[in-house]
């Protein structure tokens, strides 16, 4: 149900049966199923993914199980505990924050959804500022909000100002100033946006850059994953030497089929996408590239072993994680942060064995590990 990414990424299913309940119209993932079927979309209304999203209600018991399993994680694998702690350098912008205690902070607090507590973890661990660590829920991450416009930044006259990059409805607007989103200053709003809800740097220039940036889609302020505020946002734009107007845009909300073919109402949405019982079965494609570099560190592991007889193989996971004991001390070779190879299923299931090869070298008597980054 949930992910939680900082090197290692888990996913935690969280175990809720939801009641029978008729489909009708206040069930947005119904309604999202329907326009589907009826007329092929994969983009849809705002409020159909809000009330979608919204269709779960808080449980507490699922909140301090998730509590429990982070501050479980977080306690024994985070490296960056202690130093999360203390004030930012000169130069950073970011809080410092006791990550155990807040969380635990949440075993207190009450909200009107499943979607609201979810989202509220992701924002406190995105204020670590740490771009590899973050709170995912596969539940609400299916659709991305996007009003068909992008932005870039320049300096004019000692004067930093956004512009539009990209305007997939009316082309008329590209390279266009944007003096203001919503009322308020232009670049004001993307920065503070950069400032609370980038997370990949902790230098905020960078996050101000990742805000614009279209390509990091779950970091931009143009393209979001996370419900926006409101269902639409207005633009005042100036082009060239006319005067300033208005442009109202949608968040208009898409998908892939793939998803959409999952479920017809909330229920279902649940059972397969948010909590799936059943593996999944459907092979992961994966580019001819990295079946070659699959081959080479293949064949690299076979030479390493064959050429250095101190080399002592413990344990092999899955094109993960790599397991060796040469002479005193322990090599804990790290291929993939994130084996993308692998079912959501399979790399749950390989955890255990990630921790039994640590467990077996210690049994080896090793007292020194080198980690070997691929």
């Amino acid at each position: 149900f949930f992910t939680f990414l900082f090197f290692l990424a888990l996913n935690a299913q969280s175990h809720i049966i939801l009641g029978e309940a008729s489909v009708h119209v206040t069930d947005g993932c119904a309604r999202i199923h329907n326009e589907f079927i009826t007329n092929q979309k994969t983009n849809f209304s705002y409020i159909d993914v809000k009330d979608c999203y919204e269709s779960y209600p808080f449980d507490k018991a699922v909140a301090s199980k998730t509590i429990d399993t982070l501050t479980d994680l977080i306690g024994g694998f985070y490296s960056f505990l202690d130093k999360a702690k203390e004030l930012p350098q000169p130069g950073y912008d970011f809080r410092p924050m006791d990550l155990i205690a807040e969380l635990n902070l949440f075993r207190n607090k009450s909200y009107a959804t499943l979607y609201d507590f979810t989202i509220d973890i992701k924002h406190l661990f995105n204020d670590l500022k740490d771009a590899h660590t973050t709170f995912i829920s596969n539940c609400f991450e299916t659709f991305v909000f996007y009003t068909n416009m992008t932005f870039y930044s320049v300096v004019d006259d000692g004067k930093q100002k956004i512009k539009v990059f990209n305007d997939t409805i009316d082309r008329s607007n590209i390279d266009c100033e944007v003096t203001h989103i919503d009322g308020q200053q232009a670049f004001q709003i993307i920065y503070e946006y950069a400032n609370k809800s980038v997370y990949w740097s902790r230098d905020l220039g960078v996050r101000f850059n990742i805000a614009l940036d279209h390509a990091h889609a779950k970091k931009s302020f143009a393209i979001r994953y996370e419900i926006p505020e409101k269902p639409d946002i207005t633009y005042t734009l100036k082009c060239d030497n006319t005067n300033e107007f208005n442009v109202i845009r949608n968040w208009n909300a898409f998908t892939i089929s793939s998803i959409l073919d999952k479920f017809n109402d909330s229920k279902s949405y649940f059972d397969n996408i948010c909590n799936p019982i059943k593996e999944s079965k459907q092979p992961v494609s994966f580019n001819p590239k990295h079946r070659k570099i699959t081959k080479i560190i293949d064949n690299a592991n076979g030479i390493l072993a064959k050429q250095d007889q101190s080399v002592t193989t413990i344990r092999i996971v899955n094109q993960f994680v790599e397991f060796y004991k040469v002479k005193d001390f322990g090599v804990v070779k790290i291929i993939t942060e994130q084996p993308n190879t692998l079912t959501t299923d399979e790399t749950i299931a390989i955890f255990p064995k990630v921790i039994q090869g640590f467990k077996e070298l210690a049994n080896a008597g090793i007292k020194k590990v080198i980690s070997n980054l691929v």
